[in-house]
């Protein structure tokens, strides 16, 4: 029968997304969690981690559950100024309406610059209620515009529980939900349960490994590495191509030896069949790497800075 993953409830059993929907996940574990714990996950902590990937998913174009790409604030510098504006979720910078000048004259004159017809009917309707009559000029202006990403979270206790709550449905996912709900597993089902104890997720940045495992910003990716022989279970967690999470299963494994990579297109919503720009190294020779070294830990501004280098290639036409 199944359980939830979590809390062993065998009633009111929903599905549960591998990599959630809000950053584009579409491949789901049948009956793996609860509605009780889905609901307070969501309000806990997913929630958090979620929304700190709004800027990014607007970059990229990565549709939530609806398949809606979120607009973002943005700012952009016109006429010597920088002002407010919005990228829309195609990408598009529209700066907000704004005051020129006033040149005074016979006529008074009072100069607008307004970027879309929302906002030049807005305008029109606001003169009209005043007693003002509007002239229509056409003109071409140039700015840069930049959007401001604040990646904090990526390295908070509740990303900690949103990455180890993906390496546990992504294990299921794949070896199925008993072996997930093994007691060799549960002080990891525990920590997303109840964000106690030490922390089983770090966040790193291996230039070996990113030198060697590069895949396209627009995918998430799991890399098991379950090894027998030193009794060791990890796995990797990579976000949007470059945030990296290594998430430690057990270090008292007396399973079979197990790993396997699997790469999803956010994007697209689906299994990419082959990973373009990616070097092979196995899911075992990733950890090594990882474990032996040189690696940095829990270093939030590097691993922010590596992220963001990936988006920019993408999207070289907006400052972040």
């Amino acid at each position: 029968m199944p359980k939830c993953l979590y809390c062993d409830a065998t009633n009111n059993l929903t599905d549960d997304h591998v990599f959630p929907a809000a950053i584009g996940g579409r491949i789901k574990l049948k009956n793996a969690v609860c509605k009780s714990c889905n609901q307070r996950f969501g309000a806990q902590f997913e929630a958090e981690f979620t929304n700190g990937f709004t800027g990014i998913r607007n970059l990229l174009g990565i549709p939530d559950r609806t398949g809606t790409v979120p607009s973002v604030p943005a700012e952009v510098t016109l006429d010597g100024e920088v002002r407010p504006a919005v990228v829309s979720n195609s990408g598009q910078v529209f700066p907000h309406s704004y005051k020129i000048g006033t040149v005074t004259g016979p006529e008074k004159e009072i100069h607008y610059r307004t970027f879309t017809p929302a906002q030049e009917k807005n305008l029109m309707k606001s003169m009209k209620r005043k007693g003002i009559s509007l002239t229509r000029a056409t003109s071409k202006i140039e700015g840069e515009a930049a959007v401001r990403i604040n990646l904090a979270f990526i390295g908070s206790a509740k990303t900690h529980r949103s990455i180890a709550k993906i390496a546990l449905t992504g294990l299921a996912l794949k070896v199925g939900d008993k072996f997930a709900l093994s007691d060799t597993f549960a002080p990891l089902r525990e920590f997303v349960r109840t964000g106690l104890g030490p922390t089983p997720v770090r966040l790193f940045v291996s230039q070996e490994v990113l030198n060697r495992f590069r895949i396209n910003v627009r995918y998430h990716a799991l890399i098991f590495a379950f090894d027998a022989h030193k009794h060791r279970a990890y796995s990797v967690v990579v976000i949007f191509g470059g945030l990296f999470y290594l998430v430690r299963f057990t270090d008292a494994y007396n399973g079979v030896d197990f790993s396997w990579t699997y790469t999803y297109n956010s994007q697209a919503g689906k299994h990419p069949t082959m990973l373009f720009g990616a070097t092979m190294i196995s899911e075992l020779g990733m950890v090594e790497k990882v474990l032996a070294g040189p690696t940095v830990w829990n270093n939030r501004k590097l691993s922010a800075e590596c992220l963001m280098e990936y988006v920019r290639q993408v999207r070289p036409d907006v400052r972040i």
